[in-house]
């Protein structure tokens, strides 16, 4: 580590079921990567494939959407207050129910308790 920057060489994370060689200037190798190393930002790979040591060389500059980042950066919709309180209906069809359904709890602090 110098300089704040850390260097990754990428041979030696490279799974053991991919074919022998692996060819690194496939064009999804760009995505690969980014999977291997948690969803890690196309600008990163980009940046670690720009440096000579590294043995990557990128053939496009293709990025392929991923799912799951997408689904990671979403916002969930705000919670609706509309049927809470008071005004829950619960003597209606398709109204407010609440219900145990756990049933019963044994109290259990790791010794047993004489009632």
């Amino acid at each position: 580590m110098s300089s704040g920057t850390m260097r990754i060489k990428t041979r030696s994370v490279l799974p053991l079921h991919l074919p022998k060689p692996f060819d690194r200037r496939l064009p999804k190798f760009k995505k690969v990567v980014h999977l291997w190393f948690a969803h890690l930002a196309y600008d990163i790979v980009e940046r670690m494939a720009s440096d000579p040591a590294s043995g990557i060389r990128l053939t496009d500059k293709e990025r392929p959407p991923c799912l799951t980042c997408a689904q990671s950066k979403q916002k969930r919709n705000k919670q609706s207050q509309q049927d809470t309180g008071v005004i829950a209906p619960i003597d209606r069809v398709g109204g407010v129910i609440c219900s145990d359904i756990k049933g019963p709890i044994t109290p259990w602090i790791g010794v047993v308790i004489a009632t």
